[in-house]
């Protein structure tokens, strides 16, 4: 049998390689098809023919149907100071699994004509090779060295937004002049001039949502012993610990913040914060994306029923009458007295409207048809009186329109769409884009030409087709960017920042912490005042709450973070942190901004300053923490009662809730609604 699976290889299948053995219409199905094999053979064809191709086809020999099990011939395998041993450390050490390095060595031993090896080889071979297990190194983003491509575009661009925003003087620029001559895109007089007062600063936050007990997610859960009252007992019991609902798609909050600096009426620098754009439970996409779901849909409601309700629109009024319609559309006509209507060649509500005034044809149709009386058919013509001659108009069919969203919404048809299944996942970055220069011209009005808004490397911006539309719609000279080929031929950087710069953007270095910090506060007072459903609390439990929670704290007039004193502390930042590069002539600058994740590098225990001391939290909530300052952070009324209400840290709505309730009874309560639930579920 195995031979004759081999003569049938050779014979009818020409010798077939192995990516044509398996599948349906493969070598194997043909061998057990041709020779009436069972299904269940199709192991030892597969075998058959690896035995086959080796001894055929890669040591040009015969096959004698003896399986390498009965021939007891030893597997092949792999010497010392081989070539192969050199493919398994190449390709294994660049992330190659043993089977993958298997196929690779095979690869070689077939050209060379040699006997193809097991993963059981190799891996035995891997075992007693000498190798090491060392943890990966995590690069920053940047380039330590001040020739690189990153370095020399970061340097340009860099100096560059010093000069607009009038920090030239402090430039050493000599060193980029070619032949005594400074690039147009560093002569001060070529570049649009940028105010501190007139730039608002713009950045994405994407927060993941936390389920369970633990408001903030904490990877520790500190207990005390508490008695049955919820009160502090060294002899007590400990609670069960928080819970944080760990889930397989973790759900985000998804907003872009802005801030930006302004004068007082004195003429001192205020921080201020812009509305925010909520694009929760949406994913941003680019203009390209967004034109195929557009596409998707339409060819989606295109693909259902002609006569769909929803996609057919009447032309005629809800009471209108026609000659036309049938008896069915007066009110009193069911179907089976149309039917017996019917009977006497009344069909339409024109055969009615005919009787009026014909008392004889009236009277006959009563006595001919049962259940019909000559009074009641007289008032049923009467309700024929103003039927309209002729039928009633067709109803207009969007889904035979091209674009039926178009046809049934008009001018609106884009913002309706945008509501479909298909869409309502999705939001285009041209709408982020809006609602910049929208808040931006709310600040400093549409005719003032010296605002401009500052978003760093955020690719669905920089791309070709983005800057063609916002081109189109004069948004583009608003927008801060490299500018008069800066950067030109350094690849991407001609039209962008260079990425994982921190230190240019305030909200990330490190107002957007400032928000958090606020938040975790907000949050955790909210769960020990434990008063479910009071929309004055806050939450990041779902993204709807989380959105609500973020919106309020952020909040441009009622929210408190980030304070005006960080905003205008960071935005400054950004210059000390451009002339420190500049000095280092673009190269990466350790310590230079608060990197975290894969933007953290060593030095300074990881954590950044723009060039002194800074304290992590903001001044002003710790200010509020000082004992000092205890009598202005707490109201008491006359009786004792009273609560926590900062003004300015604490937003207005958690502080309303504070002055109706004590915060130690309330966090108490909720510790002895902890315990009365374990006993009540150790009962059981």
């Amino acid at each position: 049998m195995r031979q004759l699976i081999a003569l049938y290889w050779q014979g009818v299948c020409n010798c077939e390689t192995h990516e044509f053995w398996k599948g349906r219409g493969g070598t194997i199905s043909k061998i057990i098809k041709g020779l009436h094999l069972d299904k269940r053979q199709w192991a030892l064809v597969e075998g058959v023919l690896g035995e086959a191709y080796q001894m055929i086809v890669v040591e040009r020999g015969t096959y004698s149907g003896e399986s390498s099990k009965e021939r007891g011939r030893p597997k092949p395998k792999i010497a010392d100071n081989s070539v192969e041993q050199s493919i398994i450390a190449d390709y294994h050490e660049n992330g190659f699994s043993i089977r993958e390095t298997t196929f690779m060595v095979n690869v070689y031993r077939f050209k060379e004509r040699l006997e193809l090896v097991t993963p059981s080889a190799v891996y035995h071979c891997m075992l007693q090779m000498e190798s090491c297990k060392a943890p990966a190194l995590k690069k920053p983003a940047g380039d330590t060295n001040k020739d690189s491509k990153w370095a020399r575009a970061n340097d340009r661009q860099s100096a560059q937004l010093l000069i607009r925003f009038g920090f030239g003087d402090k430039l050493n620029l000599e060193r980029f002049k070619v032949d005594g001559v400074l690039p147009i895109g560093l002569q001060e007089d070529k570049l649009k001039p940028l105010k501190v007062t007139k730039t608002a600063w713009f950045d994405e936050v994407h927060q993941d949502c936390i389920t369970g007990d633990n408001p903030n997610g904490q990877s520790s859960d500190v207990q005390y012993p508490r008695d049955a009252d919820g009160n502090y007992d060294k002899d007590g019991a400990y609670v069960d610990q928080q819970v944080t609902v760990s889930t397989k798609y973790t759900q985000q909050v998804r907003q872009c913040w802005g801030v930006y600096v302004s004068l007082d009426d004195e003429g001192n620098e205020i921080g201020c914060r812009l509305p925010i754009f909520d694009y929760t439970a949406k994913t941003l996409i680019s203009i390209d994306d967004w034109k195929k779901l557009i596409v998707e849909e339409i060819r989606r409601v295109k693909s259902l029923q002609r006569n769909a309700p929803f996609w057919k629109t009447s032309t005629r009024n809800d009471d209108d009458i026609y000659h036309g319609n049938k008896l069915t559309v007066l009110k009193g006509i069911a179907k089976k007295k149309a039917e017996k209507f019917a009977s006497v060649g009344i069909n339409t509500v024109g055969d009615l409207r005919q009787l009026a005034g014909d008392d004889v044809a009236i009277r006959a149709i009563a006595n001919s048809v049962r259940g019909i009386k000559a009074d009641n058919l007289k008032k049923l013509i009467d309700t024929t009186i103003n039927a309209i001659p002729g039928s009633a108009p067709e109803p207009i069919y969007h889904l035979d329109a091209e674009n039926p969203y178009q046809s049934k919404y008009g001018d609106d048809w884009e913002k309706e769409i945008a509501k479909s299944c298909t869409l309502s996942g999705s939001i285009c970055v041209t709408d982020m884009l809006e609602h910049m220069v929208s808040v931006c011209t709310d600040v400093w009005g549409a005719n003032d030409d010296e605002w401009c808004f500052y978003h760093d490397a955020l690719s669905l911006m920089t791309s070709e087709k983005t800057r063609k539309w916002m081109e189109t719609k004069d948004y583009l000279k608003r927008w801060i960017k490299p500018e008069l080929g800066i950067c030109e031929g350094m690849d991407n950087y001609e039209f962008s920042f260079v990425r994982n710069q921190p230190e240019k953007m305030p909200l990330d270095n490190s107002l957007n912490q400032d928000v958090h910090e606020a938040r975790c506060w907000h949050c955790v007072m909210s769960k020990a005042l434990c008063n479910d459903g009071d929309p004055r609390l806050f939450s990041i439990g779902t993204p709807r709450v989380g959105s609500s929670t973020y919106a309020r704290i952020f909040d441009p007039i009622t929210g408190v973070a980030p304070s005006s004193k960080r905003i205008v502390e960071d935005v400054h930042g950004v210059f000390n942190s451009c002339l420190k590069i500049h000095d280092a002539e673009g190269a990466f600058v350790d310590g230079l901004a608060n990197r975290t994740g894969h933007r953290k590098k060593g030095g300074r225990n990881g954590k950044g300053t723009w060039g002194g001391v800074r304290v992590k939290k903001d001044v002003d909530m710790v200010k509020w923490l000082g004992s000092e300052n205890v009598e202005e952070a707490v109201e008491v009324d006359d009786d004792g009662n009273g609560g926590v209400v900062v003004e300015g840290f604490l937003h207005c709505d958690l502080r309303s809730v504070l002055k109706e309730v004590n915060l130690a009874t309330a966090t108490k309560q909720y510790f002895h609604r902890k315990s009365a639930t374990k006993k009540a579920r150790e009962s059981k």
